[in-house]
């Protein structure tokens, strides 16, 4: 029987109950409640100057505030009015799992321009849901983007001193994300649940930044089978081969029983040409060849059971003594960040310098 205290919000999971927490949190921050309520005050407070901050403002004192929830569909607008004579909408878009859309952040800036041209516009790009940043959609619309960790920083340091079960149930909540995003450092990979390979993927792409593949990203890829999480690496100018481009993919997925992964090596045309067979079996010859003069002579190609046909295709799977390769593991079968990186590094150099031969061009 489960002995866990209730959290008001692993029933109210939905994007509107994270809006009206952060409402009901950004209008303690009026003026008006800075006795009654003086550690939420402080603490809707902070989060505004933090908006603030992310377009170098000083954000100063707070004379008026007004909140508006699903103001011409925004998720939540703040009109704040300091005491220096400063007039500011704070526009927040509210993301846990999805991504924006249909522009729609650019768009609420040109709304709130159109029907409040008095104040001008702090637009947020609030994730508290796992997303690869490096294609984070905020800063293409001139929205700052605040993550979880950045909110969570800011409620902790106010959870000893509110006495407020609201508050404190959204702290846990937010913390409990965070742990087991992060918990593919304290997991074996076998027990990585679906948010623990995301945080995984996220702390191997920021660690590859001083590296030839410092572009790497990773997405949900869907298909037949349900889909699973990628690692592709590098998003630059792909090694050409063929007319289209040769990456490396990582495939993870987690199940009820197990979590597994694969690493491969994908061809994408979006012409879908149809590449001979014994082309494609070439190419893996051609990289068996330079991986055995390689720093990592164990590993190699093999062909995949079919070659697909369409956009996207396997050309070959990557392989350690004759086995797939999961993750790289330590003897308790934590991760090997490390060898994870430089296989994947190293797998890039030799595709990039078969495809550089005037035979792949």
């Amino acid at each position: 029987m489960s002995t866990h205290i209730p959290n008001l919000f692993h029933y109210a999971q939905s994007e509107l109950s994270q809006d009206a927490f952060i409402s009901w949190l950004m209008a303690w921050a009026h003026p008006d409640h800075s006795e009654n309520g003086s550690a939420l005050n402080e603490c809707g407070t902070h989060l505004l100057r933090e908006f603030f901050s992310k377009w170098g403002h000083d954000m100063g004192s707070i004379k008026d505030l007004v909140m508006y929830t699903q103001f011409h569909n925004m998720d939540i607008l703040c009109l704040v009015e300091t005491a220096d004579g400063g007039k500011y909408g704070v526009i927040i878009e509210d993301k846990t799992g999805t991504k924006d859309h249909s522009d729609q952040l650019k768009r609420y800036v040109d709304i709130l321009k159109d029907k409040k041209p008095d104040y001008a516009p702090v637009p947020i790009y609030f994730k508290t849901g796992n997303e690869n940043r490096s294609e984070t959609k905020g800063s293409d619309h001139k929205f700052k983007t605040f993550y979880r960790d950045e909110f969570l920083n800011i409620l902790n340091q106010y959870k000893d001193r509110v006495p407020n079960e609201i508050f404190l149930d959204y702290c846990a909540h937010m913390q409990g994300q965070e742990n087991i995003t992060n918990s593919y450092s304290t997991l074996p990979v076998c027990d990585w649940s679906w948010f623990a390979i995301q945080g995984f993927y996220e702390k191997l792409r920021t660690s590859l930044a001083d590296t030839e593949v410092s572009k790497s990203w990773w997405k949900y890829i869907p298909n037949q089978t349900g889909g699973f999480l990628g690692f592709i690496t590098p998003d630059r100018v792909f090694a050409q081969w063929g007319g289209g481009t040769l990456y490396v993919q990582i495939e993870g997925n987690a199940s009820y029983d197990s979590t597994r992964f694969k690493m491969c090596v994908k061809y994408y045309d979006e012409k879908k040409p149809r590449i001979p067979s014994w082309k494609k079996s070439d190419l893996i010859e051609a990289i068996n060849a330079r991986l055995s003069l390689a720093v990592m002579p164990d590993l190699a190609l093999r062909k995949p059971g079919r070659f697909g046909s369409g956009v996207s295709m396997t050309i070959g799977l990557v392989c350690d003594n004759e086995q797939v390769l999961s993750l790289p593991r330590q003897d308790d079968g934590m991760v090997e960040m490390e060898k994870t990186k430089q296989l994947l590094v190293e797998l890039m150099r030799v595709i990039d310098e078969i495809c550089s031969q005037s035979n792949c061009s």
